[in-house]
């Protein structure tokens, strides 16, 4: 293993895949239909010894680093496969091993499985419950179909109402549909319950996106995002808060980046699979086989281990993959910062890091997003420059009284 990096994260996520698979098989998951195919040599489903080895490391981890709160995200494959009771065990074990620690819990679903049980389990323990929906019936139900073909929406709707009833929190996670109305979208998604959105940029390869962008125009992300941002701006509809949004305009009135979309620095999470493996960024799957892959397990490994070890991952996670050439000289090097990882990949290299030495595929459409705040807010990039100067300042003489 190699010494700590200087940019070594400080984890304060932990994502626990307590199910490799899933009961859906939407057409876009990186998991099941992209590079990576590494699931099919994980058990089902976590075993109950991996998972409290998993806690017991991420105890000795915030004790290390003096964390007075941790995360917990309890993910798959689809994690409510494990079943209510599994699961209630899983928080009440996580609770009582971290303690004194706040311990936040966060479960990310397709929806699909939550009954009046679930949910109540759910809202006792105040878990946070993620679902994955894609705006309309018609949008959603094109890509997000059970083993047979059929579309989901009905089912994840149940689920909801389910998560109302018992007055749990929820929130929506949407991958941008291609070419949909951004305005029915959100009036679907809001009518459903949905207070709280997080739209995702497509994870595609190169080819896949000059296809998508033949069909959907030059930048159909930006085209489904800047009417939702003017409307949010614009006429000051601050209700129904649109995550990706929010970053962009923090980024460019001088903030840090909270998301791994834009930013491209060190990442404050960490994900163990079905079998302990403690792996980083797991959407790195989506661009070829091997890229998330570690010797490490929490059999046999803390996760000082992981941030501290010579894997590609690791490497990821301390965020010491460069600046793309393409990039350097870009207004927005400091905000973007290349955007997501995944979605720099071009197999076109033998060296792992150079294969993301490129511009993000959705880099025309995040301009056009930036552009478009900077003229609303009226910051162009030497202001932001000039403003996150002086909150640095301003958190360095925090820090030092």
């Amino acid at each position: 293993m190699s010494s700590p990096s200087s940019a070594a994260p400080r984890l304060r996520s932990f994502v626990l895949k307590i199910s490799s698979r899933c009961n859906l098989a939407c057409d876009y998951c990186y998991v099941y239909f992209k590079a990576d195919a590494s699931w099919r040599n994980r058990p089902k489903l976590m075993s109950s010894e991996v998972v409290h080895e998993a806690i017991k490391r991420i105890a000795s981890y915030a004790e290390i680093e003096s964390l007075d709160r941790v995360q917990i995200v309890l993910h798959g494959g689809e994690p409510t496969l494990v079943g209510a009771r599994r699961f209630d065990d899983l928080c009440r074990y996580a609770v009582s091993t971290l303690a004194p620690r706040r311990v936040d819990i966060v479960l990310q679903t397709n929806g699909t499985l939550l009954t009046p049980a679930w949910a109540t389990m759910l809202a006792h323990h105040n878990v946070h419950t993620s679902v994955s929906v894609d705006g309309t019936q018609a949008s959603h139900d094109l890509h997000r179909v059970d083993k047979r073909g059929n579309g989901s929406y009905a089912s994840v709707a149940r689920g909801v109402e389910e998560l109302k009833r018992a007055s749990a929190t929820f929130s929506a996670l949407c991958v941008i549909p291609l070419g949909e109305n951004p305005h029915e979208v959100m009036t679907a998604l809001k009518g459903m319950g949905f207070e709280s959105i997080d739209f995702l940029f497509p994870d595609m390869s190169y080819e896949e996106h000059l296809a998508a962008t033949r069909e959907f125009g030059e930048t159909p992300v930006a085209d489904f995002l800047i009417p939702l941002l003017d409307e949010w701006i614009v006429r000051g509809d601050l209700s129904g808060g649109v995550r990706i949004l929010r970053q962009v305009a923090e980024l460019v009135m001088g903030g840090r980046s909270r998301v791994d979309t834009f930013g491209s620095g060190s990442l404050p999470y960490v994900f163990v699979e079905a079998d302990g493996t403690i792996e980083g960024l797991d959407v790195l799957k989506v661009c070829e086989s091997g890229l998330t892959a570690t010797s490490l397990n929490v059999s046999r490994h803390g996760f000082h281990d992981y941030v501290r070890s010579d894997s590609f991952s690791a490497m990821v996670s301390r965020g010491e993959l460069p600046l793309p050439d393409d990039c350097v000289e870009c207004s927005e090097s400091a905000t973007c910062a290349g955007g997501y990882l995944p979605h720099r990949y071009r197999n076109d290299a033998r060296e792992r890091a150079s294969k993301f030495n490129h511009s993000s595929i959705w880099c025309k459409d995040i301009k056009a997003i930036f552009h478009r705040v900077r003229v609303l807010l009226r910051v162009d990039s030497n202001e932001t420059l000039r403003r996150r100067s002086a909150l640095e300042h301003i958190r360095s003489q925090r820090g030092a009284g």
